[in-house]
């Protein structure tokens, strides 16, 4: 059974991680978050001249992109929230005030979600990235988490609970779009 393998190289003066996946069809490139590191995924077999080939096509915009991105993560005001204390602090008087238990809650490493929920067993996930963000985002994301064992979609009905449990959901939104 093949593993993935990662690699940090340098490549034109600039540090990247080279992963190469069994089950990859496809070169990608990327800027991981929250480290703004450059990564080049592919798949097993690719000799090293195409995934340069494939990377140098994109070298000036990934460049690019991850200054931005670094510039616009130290505009942000860094919080450092320990997750797990702030969980049991809060969780407590989430679940009072929408009146539903979750089963667990989890912590994940997420890209494009703050938090998930599994309506079926109660499993709440919560990204790792809310360490960084205001501690109100970590309250909107588990009320609104635990709204959904309530309604599974985000219905009229499901926007209507949570605005009526987070006053501030609307403040929270806007915290974790910044």
């Amino acid at each position: 059974m093949a593993h993935i393998q990662e690699k940090q190289i340098v490549y034109r003066g600039e540090n990247i991680k080279l992963v190469r996946r069994p089950h990859m069809k496809n070169i990608r490139v990327r800027i991981s978050r929250p480290e703004g590191e450059i990564v080049v995924s592919c798949p097993y077999g690719v000799p090293n001249s195409q995934w340069q080939w494939a990377l140098e096509g994109v070298w000036p915009k990934m460049l690019q992109a991850r200054q931005q991105y670094l510039a616009g993560q130290q505009k942000q005001p860094k919080y450092n929230l320990d997750l797990v204390a702030e969980v049991q602090k809060i969780l407590p008087r989430c679940q009072e005030i929408t009146g539903v238990q979750a089963s667990s809650i989890h912590f994940r490493r997420m890209y494009s979600r703050w938090g998930s929920c599994n309506t079926r067993t109660g499993r709440i996930n919560l990204s790792l990235n809310l360490a960084h963000k205001h501690p109100m985002c970590l309250e909107y994301v588990l009320i609104h988490e635990l709204v959904h064992l309530l309604e599974r979609n985000h219905t009229p009905r499901f926007h209507g609970l949570v605005a009526k449990f987070c006053p501030f959901a609307q403040e929270a939104e806007r915290h974790l779009r910044e």
